[in-house]
């Protein structure tokens, strides 16, 4: 997942009226817009009702599912400090992902940062990975393959 530093790009953001300030993450991604611009929509919100206590957030991404939702929800629930971590995606006519994210001491929203970062590098990895033992897999089987 390389790529400038940027703002994540989801063109739409589920904004009901429960729904509070945006918080929008600045991360490395495929699908970053430049630092400088700023996006039409949040791309990730808070919902109220968690402002007196900032270890506890439920944070709602536009346009996610299961497979970011799940992949979070594992890299977070493996961190010291958090006390609960989970993930809904509330309809499937809905396109949004809930995360709720419960710690210690350490403010919800470092979590998620830090959640993202993680996630980043362990996608870099196995991108990294599955590249090489392609090109291993090629280069040791090439010409059986060509004259098969």
């Amino acid at each position: 997942m390389s790529g400038s530093a940027g703002t994540l790009s989801l063109p739409f953001v589920y904004r009901p009226s429960h729904v509070s300030k945006a918080v929008i993450l600045k991360m490395a991604t495929p699908r970053a817009v430049p630092a400088d611009s700023t996006p039409a929509e949040p791309l990730i919100v808070t919902l109220t009702g968690d402002e007196d206590n900032e270890t506890d957030r439920t944070f709602v991404f536009a346009n996610e599912g299961h497979t970011l939702g799940n992949a979070l929800r594992s890299i977070v629930a493996r961190y010291p400090d958090v006390l609960f971590c989970g993930y809904t995606v509330p309809h499937p006519a809905e396109a949004k992902m809930n995360l709720r994210i419960q710690a210690f001491q350490t403010p919800a929203l470092d979590i998620l940062k830090r959640a993202l970062t993680d996630l980043s590098q362990v996608c870099d990895h196995v991108k990294k990975t599955f590249t090489e033992r392609v090109a291993e897999f090629k280069q040791s089987n090439g010409e059986a393959m060509e004259m098969g």
